[in-house]
């Protein structure tokens, strides 16, 4: 295992795949900073460390689901060149918290209202709405080739602490301080919000894996932390991260292997 401070690059990322490319079954995987988390071990991370995979990487921290898609040509050239058994996905946290966006996310606090009346209807709407299409676009590209394994979010606890996203630059917080702008300010009542918002991601995740069987498995990450597993509003600690890196692995072990032999008798992979 390459040290902490270099495994993160690029180069060292390569070289781990061309050494195993021939030898064990290949993966391709594409995402954000829980797949590329400079300051400690990511999910691929964890996975890599398994050793029964060849993985081609490639997540960059901080990185947007939408600009996952504009430039997922790339991705689909090495599914194409590499055959690996699947594609897995980490995206849409970036989104859902970006700047320009979260600002306007939040109605000012309302004793008499509940935890989703807090939420701007249209603006959260427009985003869902996005977020559903760049997956259908990102489907259309890769789906046809491999199927795609993505895993939702937990619940995320709003927080004033913000993130290293390539393990210097802080970035954030993002949630906590567009509440606490609308006097939403008690953090039960902020974490009952952010419920309500993973619930959404997650059902546009549970819609796309009933619509798109062969194309599409979701990983449910939703009740597996407690408020201490987490490190700042989007990132949780290493040994998160490997329970997480687990769960990606039962799918690739027992719902991949359904899927594929279903594709191949469709005709799908033959």
């Amino acid at each position: 295992m390459p040290p902490m401070e270099e495994r993160w690059q690029p180069a060292v990322r390569e070289k781990r795949y061309r050494q195993r490319k021939d030898k064990r079954p290949r993966l391709v995987s594409e995402g954000d900073s829980w797949f590329d988390y400079p300051p400690h071990p990511n999910v691929i991370d964890a996975i890599d460390d398994e050793e029964r995979f060849a993985i081609k990487r490639f997540e960059q921290s901080g990185d947007t689901l939408h600009n996952i898609v504009d430039k997922i040509g790339t991705v689909v050239a090495a599914i194409e060149s590499e055959k690996p058994l699947c594609l897995l996905l980490s995206a849409g946290g970036n989104d859902v918290v970006q700047k320009g966006f979260i600002e306007r996310l939040f109605k000012p606090f309302n004793p008499a209202a509940t935890p989703r009346e807090h939420i701007e209807p249209d603006v959260w709407k427009s985003k869902l709405d996005q977020i559903e299409e760049d997956l259908v676009l990102l489907m259309h590209a890769v789906g046809a080739r491999v199927p795609t394994i993505l895993h939702g979010y937990d619940y995320m606890p709003p927080s004033n602490k913000g993130a290293k996203y390539d393990g210097f630059r802080v970035s954030g917080p993002w949630v906590q301080p567009s509440m606490i702008a609308r006097n939403i300010t008690d953090e039960t009542f902020q974490r009952a919000i952010t419920r309500e918002m993973i619930e959404d991601f997650n059902g546009i995740l549970v819609r796309m894996q009933k619509q798109h069987p062969m194309h599409f498995i979701h990983v449910d990450l939703r009740g597996m932390f407690t408020i201490s597993d987490w490190i700042n509003e989007i990132h949780v600690k290493r040994a998160a991260f490997a329970r997480v890196a687990v769960k990606f692995l039962d799918a690739i072990d027992n719902v991949l292997p359904q899927v594929l032999q279903t594709r191949k008798d469709m005709g799908i992979d033959s």
